[in-house]
């Protein structure tokens, strides 16, 4: 019996491979796009999220970010509370140190009575003596006053005798006359009352004269006449008071004038008069 069905003698092999290769491609692709769709409808609908995996390590600190703005510090006061009770009083604190004493009070009023004078006490030793007193110049007695002027010039120079920078006499710094152009020997034999007259270059209260005499046999100088000075004009003539003459001055003397200042002025005595009478 011959087979009806003919030998596929005539069939292209490549051919038949090509198409069933086009078929899996197809059926591939068409597979991978169903799987892609779904992936990306899952991604979607947030229905592809796995379990959470291990936490991982700790990451470097990053750079810490700028201050923010500084937020308001305003306080606000609240309301008062009520006081409070007073607490329980605490134990007296030790006491302060004594204080200055303050000023005396004022004197009170005499009492009504009068107490009994008490007895004297005893005598308290003699004290030390005191510095000496300034020295007293007699005063004229009047009938002196009456009697006849006689006058005795030390020393007289129009330009003056200059004394350099004189001072206080109570500090020592007072000058005499230079080159003793002052010194003479007067008579007061007879005589109560003695002054003198002077001038000089400057006008200044602070310069002064006094006449001193020196008591025969010692070195010392007494004040027969105390300073005196005014505030007068240049060459202005200057008149002491009248002085009594003590007793046993009543005899020649040798004296001088000393001159007082304020130790910057240089005064130029111009001449120096004694009256006595």
């Amino acid at each position: 019996m011959r087979n009806r069905n003919p030998e596929p003698n005539n069939i292209d092999i490549d051919v038949i491979k090509a198409k069933i290769n086009r078929s899996s491609v197809l059926i591939v692709e068409g597979f991978l796009g169903l799987m892609l769709f779904l992936l990306v409808v899952a991604i979607f609908t947030n229905s592809c999220n796995g379990p959470p995996g291990m936490q991982g390590l700790q990451g470097i600190q990053g750079v810490a970010g700028p201050a923010g703005p500084t937020g308001d510090t305003t306080a606000v006061a609240g309301i008062a509370g009520n006081p409070g009770d007073p607490g329980l009083r605490g134990p007296a604190g030790p006491q302060g140190v004594q204080g200055i004493a303050g000023p005396a009070g004022p004197a009170g009023a005499d009492g009504a009575d009068t107490g009994i004078v008490g007895p004297a006490g005893p005598i308290g030793p003699v004290g030390p003596a005191g510095p000496p007193g300034e020295l007293g110049f007699l005063n004229p007695s009047p009938q002196s006053l009456l009697l006849p002027n006689v006058n005795q010039i030390l020393f007289f120079q129009t330009s003056g005798v200059v004394v350099e920078n004189p001072g206080l006499a109570s500090g020592g710094l007072a000058k005499e006359i230079p080159n003793r152009m002052s010194r003479r020997t007067i008579d007061l034999t007879k005589k109560g009352a003695i002054r003198l007259q002077w001038a000089h270059t400057l006008q200044s209260a602070a310069v002064k004269i006094r006449l001193e005499y020196q008591p025969a046999g010692t070195t010392i100088w007494r004040v027969l006449v105390p300073f005196f000075g005014a505030d007068l004009t240049p060459y202005a003539n200057q008149t002491s008071n009248w002085y009594g003459i003590a007793f046993e001055d009543k005899k020649e003397l040798f004296v001088r004038v000393v001159v007082e200042g304020d130790g910057v002025l240089d005064p130029a005595i111009t001449y120096v008069e004694v009256d006595a009478r």
